[in-house]
């Protein structure tokens, strides 16, 4: 018989462990990093601490061997084997706040505000971003439904011409004493408001060149009351669509190059529904226009220095 020496080879064995992925918010310390062990472990234990790549921004972040290793027993006969993990680091989204139901504009309050930050505006109670701004736009935007923007005196420009109400509200000049007036240039557009209302007062609106009211209400929104206003047209001072609410004009000043208050319906429309009443105005234009069928009251109004409709 002849014998043929031959080698055993042992391996040392492969003890598979694998980093858990987890995660966290931005701001708040790191979770415990752990392992799975896959396969392979026999005696002995792992020891040692993982470790993950730096940073605190949203983001992944990988988890890293660090020092774990088997440690007693036959670990001299274990190969570890790490499969790294993923700590994810997710935004911390600050419980929203409510939007405020008072919200004040100040145009004088630009050289202050602190762009992207909220600064508390000192002795007013007031937060920049949330209830106190420098333009009238992000005011609507930000009030409220059914909330109260307040503007301080000074002027104030619509972008593109005109501001847009879709939801329900009061724009107010501040009423403090020797305040002077709130000039805005631009139309005041109440549209896509189906119930609620919008109060307009203490304001002198001027509209742009390419716009033809200085308060525009459209088809099917609320009741809107404009009240000791100044609303310069061109051509219309006012213009009025179809609607299933009642407009109020009371006390203001009513200018236009032609057209002081312009009712408008389109084609085969039905006729208003609501009452459009029109009390203690003056009115300075060429032209008093009113629809036929439109449901109006006028009471003690002057139309270029005399009464009118009383």
């Amino acid at each position: 018989m002849t014998f043929t020496e031959g080698t055993l080879m042992i391996s040392a064995r492969k003890v598979v462990v694998a980093a858990q992925t987890v995660a966290k918010k931005a701001g708040e310390p790191d979770p415990v990093l752990q392992v799975t062990i896959v396969s392979g472990l026999g005696s002995g234990q792992l020891t040692g601490s993982l470790t993950r790549d730096e940073g605190e921004e949203p983001g992944e972040y990988t988890i890293r061997q660090g020092t774990l290793a088997i440690a007693g027993g036959d670990n001299g006969a274990q190969n570890l084997v790490f499969v790294e993990g993923k700590l994810v680091i997710l935004e911390n989204e600050a419980e929203a706040k409510p939007m405020s139901s008072r919200v004040v504009v100040n145009a004088a309050w630009a050289d202050a505000y602190e762009d992207g930050v909220q600064t508390t505006f000192q002795g007013t109670g007031l937060t920049f971003g949330y209830d106190a701004f420098t333009t009238v736009e992000e005011a609507i935007a930000n009030v409220a439904s059914g909330g109260c923007v307040q503007i301080v005196a000074g002027h104030y420009e619509a972008p593109g011409g005109e501001w847009v109400v879709t939801k329900p509200m009061a724009i107010l000049g501040w009423q403090a004493a020797n305040d002077g007036n709130v000039a805005l240039t631009g139309t005041i557009r109440a549209g896509g408001m189906a119930v609620g209302s919008l109060l307009i007062g203490n304001l002198v609106v001027t509209s742009a060149d390419d716009l033809k009211a200085a308060l525009i209400v459209e088809d099917g929104v609320g009741t809107v009351v404009c009240l000791n206003s100044v609303l310069v047209g061109k051509p219309a001072g006012v213009q009025i669509g179809v609607y299933t609410g009642g407009v109020t004009l009371q006390n203001n000043d009513i200018v236009a190059d032609d057209i002081c208050v312009k009712c408008v319906r389109n084609g085969n429309q039905a006729a208003p529904s609501g009452l459009l009443y029109m009390g203690g105005n003056a009115f300075e234009g060429s032209t008093l226009m009113m629809d036929n069928g439109f449901p109006y009251l006028l009471d003690k109004n002057m139309f270029n220095g005399e009464e009118a409709g009383n």
